[in-house]
């Protein structure tokens, strides 16, 4: 790798990524990061929560701690006083001191081992969601944690460790049983009762009762419901109570005040009065109606006991999709949402014009809400979002922009046109619904300009050419999956139509669309190996493999391509985007970034460098504009850089300018007294 290095020359951030789980305390609330951190938001006006501060450990880059798109990352906070509790997954349990909230600092690190999520009780730390085990950590000396012992489900032969709290010294733990143990001593635990057939999803207690969430898993032999045990005794647990919930709930989590129980399913929560816990009644309910699709992950209820009276009645959550919500129970049967905070975006693709970035944003899980963001940066150090177009139906996966035109690629759908004239006045003018005819997952877009032709690739049903040359009335002209290609790119050079298959046993087709309603195959290379994107650029295809960010053939005879090169990192991570410009390729991937490599030389490509500028950006695509760089970072946002080449010294500078009147050994003799000039200077 060269020393060519990169300017950044603004980011625009829409995101931070899903909230895993949310800790309330007084004025704060403080949020885990699905990806890995936390988040600190200022709810003394539970109407406009803000974000005060945010802390992410750095973490490393390699093939075995993969922090990309689906990396098992944080689901865990606990707060207690002054310190912060962060499970933040591969990286273990991180400390942080937040007493000023402002200024966050770590004070201790356990990171011998994963914890995805946590429970702090007295001097130790509980490790949660690891099916067979629990981790308990020492935490009474915060700087250093260490591993006391591990609480082992095989050694009382418990099938998955589901859920569990702590009270006392003593461990409530589900399974398909109920289990409570004795941990006066954590290195030897003491099983004190079983509970057949009364284990679930979830418990928590409040006062004096242990509240279980079963969830039907279609096996069970009980359906979903809300079970209430009496505790007083903890050798001698009574059932009490239970409330039966319908079966299409999706249940996610709970949170119980002793007054009212809280229960979050994927698209509603309910308020259950658990006044009289032998007889629980249904009060209200919120559901995603309300405020759009979303997905509901954690509640909680204000911690801190000054704040009780004052807070009663307000469920913080965090969401998958849209970030940390506040809702109000004050009224039971008439529950109103009273914030959102947005923050589940990221940036999935991108295209530019000398004026504006059009930039497709989605949320995290299910795609929705979704949207095409209008961003000028004719200021290119301060980006400026100037127009937004939502899409509540399904996700834009690919927008391309042309006289005053968006065509966007819509997964499930098809294509949408918008009139985008007057980027604060974006208008639906036409669209081409296929979902009905053929396929479902539209993925790529590519718009023939001349033709006024667009190309949907359809992921495992084949690709679309569709004429758009009427705007309002897009008209299918042809659709295939030929040779059951899992189109995941393509390219249209005059006359040809380069095709990316996907397939483990994958590889690349030319057709030739003269007449697009009939394409006819020129050639078809099967590789063994899945071809994820492509670009040609006169006689030379470019396209990057499941394992090589990069391949270059020769298609000056386009029945007989001939293999130039391939560039092997080592790294196998999933390509998202390959452009070329001036014989420079750069490749978007999910884990280790923006890779730029010179392809002066098709026979031997060169890396330059690698941009990266966060452990869990994700490079979904790429675009160069003139000297600019435009990079969708996945949550990272929407980056705009440039490429700086190395900086020549004023020694190296009069090197290269003798060399050429210089014999070869004076060349070595004079670059060994310049190396050897470095070192003496380096040693003063």
């Amino acid at each position: 790798m060269t020393d060519f290095r990169f300017h950044e020359q603004s980011q625009y951030d829409d995101g931070i990524g899903i909230l895993s789980d949310i800790y309330v305390q007084g004025e704060l609330a403080f949020s885990a990061v699905n990806r890995g951190g936390l988040v600190i938001f200022n709810i003394s006006d539970i109407s406009q929560p803000f974000i005060i501060s945010q802390y992410d450990d750095p973490k490393p880059i390699t093939e075995d701690e993969y922090w990309g798109e689906f990396s098992d990352s944080s689901e865990g906070v606990f707060v207690r006083n002054n310190l912060a509790y962060l499970a933040d997954g591969k990286n273990g349990l991180v400390i942080l001191n937040v007493s000023n909230p402002y200024q966050i600092e770590k004070i201790g690190h356990y990171s011998e081992s994963g914890i995805p999520a946590i429970f702090v009780h007295g001097d130790f730390a509980f490790g949660k969601n690891l099916a067979d085990k629990i981790p308990i950590i020492d935490i009474s000396s915060p700087s250093s944690p260490y591993l006391l012992c591990n609480f082992n489900a095989d050694s009382f032969q418990i099938n998955a460790i589901k859920d569990f709290v702590v009270k006392d010294h003593y461990l409530y733990l589900l399974s398909n049983d109920l289990f409570i143990f004795d941990i006066s001593d954590p290195r030897n635990p003491v099983k004190l009762i079983q509970l057949d057939n009364c284990g679930g999803l979830a418990i928590t207690l409040a006062d004096n009762y242990a509240y279980v969430l079963r969830y039907y898993y279609g096996m069970l032999p009980s359906p979903n419901k809300l079970c209430i045990y009496n505790i007083t005794n903890p050798l001698d647990p009574q059932f009490v109570g239970e409330y039966f919930l319908s079966e299409n709930i999706g249940l996610e989590s709970f949170c119980v005040d002793g007054f009212t129980a809280y229960i979050a399913g994927e698209k509603e929560i309910l308020a259950i009065n658990v006044t009289n816990p032998t007889l629980p009644q249904f009060l209200g309910e919120i559901n995603e109606s309300v405020f759009g699709t979303t997905s509901f992950k954690k509640l909680a209820l204000q911690s801190t006991f000054n704040f009780l009276n004052l807070s009663k009645g307000i469920v913080f959550c965090a969401d998958k999709s849209l970030g940390l919500l506040i809702f109000s129970f004050i009224d039971p049967y008439n529950p109103q949402l009273l914030s959102v905070f947005d923050l589940g975006s990221r940036i999935t693709a991108l295209f530019t014009t000398d004026k504006y970035v059009y930039v497709c944003m989605k949320h995290e899980p299910l795609s929705l809400p979704t949207s095409l963001e209008i961003i000028s940066w004719t200021d290119p150090s301060n980006p400026i979002l100037v127009g937004k177009y939502w899409s509540n139906d399904t996700t834009i996966t690919d927008v391309h922009v042309s006289n005053g035109y968006a065509y966007l690629a819509k997964m499930g759908k098809g294509l949408e046109i918008l009139n985008i004239t007057n980027p604060s006045k974006i208008s639906l003018i036409g669209a081409y619904n296929y979902s009905g005819e053929f396929g479902y997952w539209s993925r790529k877009l590519y718009f023939d300009e001349p033709k006024q032709l667009v190309f949907l690739a359809n992921s495992h049903e084949g690709f679309a050419i569709i004429d758009v040359s009427t705007p309002s009335n897009p008209t299918l002209l042809y659709a295939d999956q030929p040779f059951g290609m899992v189109i995941s790119d393509f390219y249209v050079l005059d006359e040809l139509l380069f095709l990316a298959d996907g397939r483990t046993e994958g590889g690349f087709a030319i057709l030739n669309i003269s007449n697009p309603s009939n394409p006819h195959i020129v050639d078809v290379e099967l590789l063994s190996v899945g071809v994820m994107e492509l670009y040609v650029e006169d006689e030379f295809l470019y396209f990057s493999t499941k394992y090589t960010p990069l391949t270059i053939y020769d298609i000056s005879n386009p029945s007989e391509p001939i293999k130039l090169s391939e560039l092997y990192t080592g790294w196998w991570f999933t390509t998202h985007e390959l452009v070329v410009n001036n014989s420079i390729a750069y490749v978007a991937r999910d884990a280790n970034g923006l890779m730029v490599i010179d392809v002066s030389n098709p026979k031997k490509p060169n890396l330059l460098a690698v941009y990266r500028d966060h452990y869990a950006g994700l490079s979904f695509d790429v675009v160069v504009q003139g000297d600019f760089i435009f990079l969708a970072d996945g949550w990272d946002g929407l980056e705009i850089l440039k490429l700086v080449p190395p900086v020549i010294s004023r020694q190296q500078l009069l090197l290269f300018s003798i060399l050429p009147s210089l014999s070869g050994s004076v060349v070595v003799t004079v670059i060994v007294i310049l190396q050897f000039s470095k070192k003496r200077k380096k040693n003063k």
